[in-house]
């Protein structure tokens, strides 16, 4: 399993070189030995089940845009002519997709706290000061372009923010998975909430493993006393904070439940995550 993206890009242009093939992104794999593993694997079981999973865990995939390379071929009346679930379903049409899906809300403000400013000078005051920074460029963008645009460009609103306050979009999940439904089949897709999988890990692990098609593995236990790898604890933010954030996510959410069927991903019942 590989994790993310631009650590794959650093790596890219390490020798000074941009190399941006496919040719180029599988041989970095099979330099970590992944594709040769599996080339041992047994062949003659190969038609109708694989030992083994091969995948990224690239979180900034599931929302991120097609790149430099592509930005040329960018945008046609503002609707991406290209976008990473299309290239994905051209290059590996039987790909099996899963989204964890944590409220928005939490989450933007944990990006907020792990970004470097944030570890060393985040207070709720100031999260509180840069989320309506962040809210009033997003809507600034929205009286020139369409939503759809705002949403995928991150960038236009680095400079009004610190502390990854420019990933407002990222919690906009319908825009994103929007793409991905239109790109893959329905049954390729598996979503679950990111409580759903602390609360249930086991429960929520053997789903999956059914809908990788893999071969159960008896009953899976876990540590509950081994602590996240991001465990450090910070102060809750301000009360008016997250109603101005559940008030903006709102119209995505209730556009999430109607894509997904769903009404877990309305998140209003979901308690904050800390």
């Amino acid at each position: 399993m590989m994790k993310l993206s631009f650590i794959v890009s650093k790596a890219r242009i390490a020798s000074g070189e941009n190399y941006s093939s496919i040719e180029w992104y599988l041989h970095f794999y099979s330099i970590q030995g992944t594709f040769s593993k599996i080339a041992k694997s047994n062949a003659s079981a190969l038609s109708s089940f694989h030992p083994k999973v091969f995948g990224d865990a690239s979180i900034s995939t599931s929302y991120g845009t097609v790149g430099s390379f592509f930005r040329k071929y960018e945008l046609h009346n503002e609707v991406f002519t290209a976008n990473i679930p299309e290239l994905l379903h051209s290059v590996t049409p039987n790909a099996k997709i899963i989204f964890i899906l944590r409220d928005p809300v939490d989450r933007f403000y944990s990006a907020y706290q792990y970004s470097p400013f944030g570890r060393r000078h985040g207070t709720p005051g100031d999260f509180h000061k840069q989320t309506m920074n962040a809210i009033e460029c997003f809507q600034s963008c929205l009286e020139s372009h369409s939503l759809y645009y705002c949403g995928h460009h991150l960038e236009l609103c680095k400079s009004h923010s610190h502390g990854h306050l420019d990933k407002l979009p990222i919690g906009m999940y319908s825009i994103f998975i929007s793409d991905w439904l239109n790109a893959f089949p329905r049954k390729q897709l598996y979503f679950l909430t990111l409580t759903e999988w602390e609360n249930n890990t086991e429960t929520r692990l053997a789903e999956i493993f059914r809908f990788l098609e893999l071969r159960p593995t008896g009953r899976i236990t876990f540590d509950a006393k081994k602590p996240p790898i991001n465990s450090r604890r910070y102060k809750d933010m301000l009360p008016k904070t997250r109603l101005m954030l559940q008030e903006f996510y709102q119209p995505f959410n209730t556009k999430l439940v109607q894509l997904l069927n769903d009404e877990k991903f309305s998140f209003s019942s979901l308690n904050g995550l800390t």
